[in-house]
Formats: structure tokens, C-alpha cells, sequence
């Protein structure tokens, strides 16, 4: 017992610091987003996700032990590198930056809040299955959240840029392994509330 407290205590601490490391890097990062966003020439660099796909007769990938004809390419993910970008370009990926930093920091804050209550021994409060269904939700909305922003970046650039020997494409792809994980979150969180049921049922019956 003591040893699990210790180790929750521990795990509380790390993750505390974790989350301050993190709101500074945020702010410091937004910041300078900013910074180069209102200077009047631009500069830096920014990357973004992307899909593209390149045209068959741009290449050859063969191999005759695996197959008698070529081998194509499908839609691929990359990223595209903008070297000093226009300032309302830089201001509007701060604002994209920011919403997934917040999103972050609040998935932090919730598992702040549930290692503090394990460290307390509160293991089935009804507090821990509402930080553990939010924070479950919060990773699929993350993940989700970041698959519909490129997806809509790759619609905008489809028409923005002026490509050759390749075409970008809009594409909505999402992390199935987050996906799982936020609803195994879930899972566990539903477990968690007939764990405080349970004692709320023993404590009355004692």
C-alpha cells in the first residue's frame, strides 16, 4: 500500500511538471508565432501536414521477386515546409496551434486531478470516472480535431498552391490507435463508476 501511494505521488509530481513545462513551451511558441506574424517581412518557417499523390509516370518501383508489374503509390502523408510565410498564414496556424495546445493541457489537468485523488486513496470517487470519461473524450476529440483541420487545410491548398509532378489532395484520415485508446478510456471510466457504486452500496450496508 505504501509502496502504490508512493508510486501515485511520484506520478502526480511528473506529471505536474509535465504540465507547467508544457503551458510555458505553449506560450512560448505562440509567441514567437505571433512575433513573426506581425513583423512586416515575414520570416521563419512552418510546416504542415499533408496528403498528396504523385502521377505514375513520374516513377518505378519494381520488384521481381514480390511482383510482375510495378508497384504504384497511394495517397501519401508528408509535410510541406513554407519558408517565411506571410504573416496572416503564421497568425492563423498560432490559432490552430493554441486550440491543440489547450486541448492538451487540459487532458494534462484531468490526469493531474486523478492521480492526485489515487494518492489520496480515493480510488472509485465518482470524481475519477468523470476525469477519466473526460479525458477519454478529449483524446478522440484531439484526434479527430487534428484529422478534420488537415483535412480542411488540404482543401484550401488544392486551390492555393500551384503544384508540379504532384497533386495535394484533401484527406481525412484519423489515428485508429488514439481512437482505440480514448475509448478504451471510456471503458475504464465505466468501470470505474460500478466501482463507486459498489462502495457507495458497501459503505451503506457497513
Amino acid at each position: 500500500m505504501v509502496r502504490s501511494k508512493s508510486w501515485t505521488d511520484a506520478a502526480a509530481v511528473a506529471f505536474g511538471v509535465i504540465w507547467w513545462v508544457s503551458l510555458a513551451a505553449v506560450v512560448v511558441v505562440v509567441g514567437l508565432l505571433v512575433l513573426i506574424g506581425t513583423h512586416a517581412a515575414g520570416g521563419g518557417a512552418l510546416k504542415l501536414d499533408s496528403f498528396f499523390e504523385l502521377p505514375s509516370a513520374a516513377y518505378r518501383i519494381s520488384g521481381h521477386g514480390l511482383s510482375s508489374s510495378p508497384a504504384t503509390l497511394g495517397v501519401s502523408s508528408g509535410a510541406l515546409s513554407f519558408t517565411r510565410p506571410r504573416p496572416g498564414f503564421v497568425l492563423a496556424c498560432a490559432v490552430v496551434l493554441a486550440v491543440a495546445a489547450g486541448a492538451w493541457l487540459y487532458i494534462l489537468h484531468q490526469l493531474r486531478g486523478l492521480l492526485a485523488a489515487l494518492a489520496t486513496g480515493a480510488t472509485f470517487a465518482s470524481e475519477n470516472e468523470v476525469r477519466l470519461r473526460r479525458i477519454g473524450l478529449a483524446v478522440i476529440a484531439f484526434d479527430l480535431g487534428h484529422a478534420l483541420a488537415v483535412w480542411a487545410g488540404g482543401l484550401y491548398l488544392e486551390h492555393a498552391l500551384v503544384a508540379r509532378g504532384v497533386t495535394i489532395r484533401a484527406h481525412f484520415a484519423v489515428n485508429v490507435t488514439v481512437i482505440l485508446l480514448g475509448l478504451l478510456l471510456l471503458a475504464l471510466a465505466a468501470a470505474f463508476r460500478v466501482g463507486a457504486e459498489l462502495a457507495e452500496d458497501q459503505a451503506l450496508t457497513v
